[in-house]
């Protein structure tokens, strides 16, 4: 390996030869050897990542014939450097020195002539020392074939200065990031903990509120809800059966305590603890609005004339406890007094909550005029479905599962108010929009947890005579 000066740039050069001696700076009474000389040269052995340098390789012909059959067999380039620019035909470069591109190495050189070709080679973002590798062949004055290799280079590729800066950027960065992870990793532990504990302080706190509620009002309030349409629906029978007289009016007074049962034990609620505390904000506005409507509904069954029916059912209520039995009601309904001459009469309050009886006996028995009996129950049922699914949730890690969401019973509801859809109010359709949006929350959170919803979902078309509004609705449930 050699080097010189040459147009200001140090540059290096290998010389290989097969069977013949490697060409040498010649003094004056050296003589040259004969043979082939192949010498390789680059402008420049040192190179920024992405930046290009030339080459040079010259084939001497110092056999004292002409030389035949010369040409590259093929060029080896490292991974790191890659062939650009136009000098190259193919793999190989095509540019010959002091004519135009494409020229080529030519395949003849007289005795004593050369011939020179070059090409560019670009380094990639990859540093190191680099080297390139050409392959030749040529024929001897003999007629034997002969082969040789020229190494061009080495080539050092160093970083770029945008390189230098982001290794250099980095490396420190390298040292702080552990630190600063660390850290991160130490105060994120902490939050989670914190959160953690805030967490199941609330949660003791509320499941034992969520407790009490259930164990003094929801509880109560669920066990009326299904009381209530049981005795109504006695009630109806009794009458479409043609029953005994006596035994139609002990069905009534049934229902009638039931509903007053009911309203009782909400307002009661409502006095206590203020309304529905749920782990659902959305179930909880559901609930709520379903009993602000049935309320109003219901209130206006029982006006007369100079009195609402708030007040009303109010003063009925009032006459009663949550806990009072059917005997000690049904005593207040027949309760008698004596008047000034001795008769026997019926009891201010009896009298008036006889009116209030016979109010609920039109309701309950579909009278035109007294309001959609059927609609309130359907009412009645959805407000009992959403308190007894919510007050359960809870205690989901009591008892090790999940509450299951009782998808029949709010899909009956809602198929029933589907089919009711030109008749409803504002206030209904409100409702029934809030149970769309209730159904699709909860049923996508229980199908996650039990992997179950193809099967119940099934068993909700199997439902008789669906809508094609329901239908389409449940199929939206599977999306």
């Amino acid at each position: 390996m050699h080097r010189w000066r040459a147009r200001g740039h140090h540059v290096a050069f290998v010389a290989i030869g097969l069977g013949i001696s490697t060409a040498r700076a010649a003094g004056p009474a050296e003589q040259v050897p004969a043979g082939l000389s192949v010498t390789a040269v680059v402008d420049r052995d040192r190179i920024a990542a992405g930046e290009s340098f030339a080459f040079w390789v010259t084939f001497e012909n110092r056999t004292g014939a002409a030389l035949t059959g010369l040409r590259f067999v093929g060029l080896s380039v490292p991974v790191g450097l890659a062939r650009t620019g136009k000098c190259w035909s193919g793999d190989l470069p095509n540019c010959a020195l002091g004519a135009s591109a494409g020229s080529g190495l030519p395949s003849t050189i007289s005795a004593g002539g050369a011939a020179t070709v070059s090409a560019e080679l670009q380094a990639d973002s990859r540093p190191g020392r680099h080297v390139a590798v050409a392959v030749y062949r040529w024929q001897a004055a003999d007629g034997t074939e002969r082969r040789g290799a020229v190494v061009i280079g080495p080539v050092e590729v160093i970083p770029s200065p945008w390189q230098k800066l982001k290794e250099d950027w980095l490396s420190a960065l390298k040292d702080l990031v552990l630190p600063l992870a660390l850290v991160f990793v130490g105060w994120r532990l902490k939050t989670i903990e914190l959160r953690r504990a805030e967490t199941q302080q609330t949660w003791t706190t509320m499941l034992t509120k969520s407790h009490q509620n259930a164990e003094k009002h929801y509880l109560p309030i669920t066990q009326s809800t299904s009381r209530w349409p049981l005795s109504v629906a006695k009630l109806q029978a009794a009458v479409a059966r043609h029953k005994a007289a006596e035994e139609i009016e002990r069905a009534l007074d049934e229902a009638f305590f039931d509903f007053l049962l009911l309203v009782r034990k909400a307002r009661e609620l409502s006095q206590e603890i203020g309304g529905l505390y749920f782990k659902d904000r959305l179930g909880e506005s559901l609930a709520s609005r379903c009993w602000v409507v049935f309320k109003l509904r219901h209130e206006a069954r029982f006006g007369r004339e100079g009195v609402r029916g708030r007040e009303e059912l109010a003063w009925a209520m009032d006459q009663m406890t949550t806990r009072e039995s059917f005997a000690e009601f049904a005593a207040k309904l027949s309760e008698t007094r004596k008047d000034r001459r001795g008769r026997v009469r019926l009891a201010r309050r009896a009298g008036r909550l006889g009116r209030l009886r016979e109010s609920a006996r039109r309701w309950f028995l579909r009278d035109p005029g007294a309001g959609d009996i059927e609609l309130d129950l359907l009412l009645t049922k959805l407000f009992g479905a959403i308190l007894d699914y919510e007050m359960n949730r809870p205690y989901q890690h009591w008892y090790g599962a999940a509450e299951r969401f009782p998808l029949d019973d709010f899909e009956g509801v809602r198929v029933a108010l589907d089919t009711r859809a030109s008749t409803l109010r504002d206030d209904i359709e409100e409702v029934r929009d809030e149970l769309d949006r209730y159904i699709r929350n909860n049923w996508s959170w229980w199908r996650s947890l039990v992997r179950s919803g193809r099967a119940r979902l099934a068993a909700v078309r199997r439902r008789s005579n669906p809508t094609p509004e329901a239908v389409r609705g449940k199929r939206e449930l599977t999306r």
